[in-house]
């Protein structure tokens, strides 16, 4: 499970407007692997970008290894990014990422990394303006410095990589949300897993809080999904879905969510940091920490029961 916390709680994108821009794409992999006979989970981040501003223009692409908390942010130059939105793929230099996977290899001073990776039936979450992000339909009339939609809320992985250590992706799962804009939120709350044993197969859940400027002032925008045996449970700020509870104490976080019909209470703790490198007014020099093999556990309810844990 990745959690990113930054406490507390539309860009114009076209070149010559003058306004410094960023898009990144957000790959998560989630793989297993056994120490003493005990299982345990790492996950691999991979988010390759591009940054334009009046200082400097370039390509990047980030890789965040939870195991061995290892980070590399690998500079190419923009002329080495190129990008296909429908199907989506996108490539910077001879590495490419898609919807279908990502075939990467790259050295800089360090060691060399390779990844050959393959994804298997990709789900998006419906492709309706109130589901795919916080902002709702009217997206285009919040003055917001950032956008987000999720890409793939949950895929199989296959395939291998190479950090110095062999990485064996078999039976693992993936991530894939895009952010566009100028700067990231000024606060966040993020979390997003598929990790869930004792849950139903192809069970995942996203969660993003966000501070969001408003006509009346910021206000708390809030995207949650849980999907579970092929049902899908949503509480966006749009359509009537508001956080009631927000407790941290050290590395615990408890919230709860309500929507006309149903409750969501959520249990995280904060585990296995790593760094990542994002946008401030299009200069990629903002490190906040992503833990990205945090715990959680969900509860849903409707007003009477409980519906799934």
């Amino acid at each position: 499970m990745v959690l990113s916390f930054r406490p507390p709680l539309g860009t114009d994108q076209k070149k010559g407007n003058g306004l410094p821009i960023f898009e990144l794409w957000y790959f998560k992999q989630t793989t297993r692997f056994h120490i003493s006979g005990h299982p345990r989970q790492e996950s691999l981040l991979i988010v390759p970008g591009r940054t334009h501003n009046t200082t400097e223009n370039h390509a990047f692409i980030q890789i965040v290894d939870t195991r061995s908390s290892e980070n590399r942010y690998l500079r190419f130059p923009l002329s080495d990014f190129s990008y296909h939105e429908k199907p989506f793929s996108l490539s910077i230099g001879p590495n490419v990422f898609s919807l279908s996977g990502i075939h990467l290899f790259a050295e800089d001073d360090r060691f060399p990394l390779r990844f050959d990776l393959s994804f298997q039936s990709p789900k998006p979450i419906p492709s309706r303006p109130w589901i795919t992000s916080m902002f709702g339909p009217l997206g285009p009339l919040v003055r917001s410095p950032w956008r987000h939609e999720i890409l793939s809320l949950t895929h199989g992985v296959s395939g291998s990589a190479d950090l110095k250590r062999p990485v064996d992706f078999t039976g693992a799962s993936g991530f894939i949300e895009k952010h566009w804009g100028r700067s990231m939120p000024s606060s966040w709350i993020w979390i997003q897993s598929q990790d869930f044993p004792l849950a139903k197969k192809g069970t995942a859940f996203y969660l993003r809080l966000a501070r969001i400027p408003g006509f009346r002032g910021p206000f708390t925008g809030c995207i949650v999904v849980l999907r579970n045996g092929g049902k899908e449970y949503r509480f966006t700020s749009i359509a009537g879905g508001r956080l009631e509870l927000l407790e941290t104490e050290g590395s615990t976080l408890r919230l709860f969510f309500r929507s006309p019909q149903f409750k969501l209470e959520v249990l995280a703790r904060r585990h296995g940091e790593g760094t990542l490198r994002l946008p401030q007014d299009g200069r990629m020099d903002r490190k906040v920490e992503e833990n990205a093999s945090s715990w959680v556990r969900v509860v849903l309810k409707n007003r009477f029961h409980r519906v799934d844990e």
